[in-house]
């Protein structure tokens, strides 16, 4: 399983590429939903994942060589990413703290 997720990983390179010089150019902070897409369709998101729940439960070195051949298309899309970048700390609202009683 190794070696197919390594094999659609270059595959996808051009993808990879495309996804990262747009989301360069509009400065987006986030991966492109299309590129998040086609990386979840092909199984590069489960990699890690067990086979009990669908993933491909590759160790851990197999898994990094699969991370490293997505980085060759683009650096930043080999790393965690998010559909929507998270909203920063301090734009979360917070419950107001009540005092206990007694």
């Amino acid at each position: 399983m190794g070696s197919e997720l390594l094999e659609r990983a270059r595959d996808l390179r051009p993808a990879v590429d495309a996804g990262g010089a747009a989301a360069a150019e509009t400065g987006a902070t986030a991966l492109p939903q299309e590129l998040v897409s086609v990386c979840f369709e092909a199984g590069l998101y489960g990699a890690l994942s067990p086979r009990a729940v669908g993933g491909a439960e590759l160790p851990i070195d197999d898994c990094l060589d699969v991370f490293a051949e997505v980085a060759y298309g683009d650096g930043p899309s080999a790393g965690p990413s998010w559909p929507e970048p998270p909203p920063p700390a301090s734009s979360v609202p917070t419950a107001p703290t009540a005092s206990p009683t007694r």
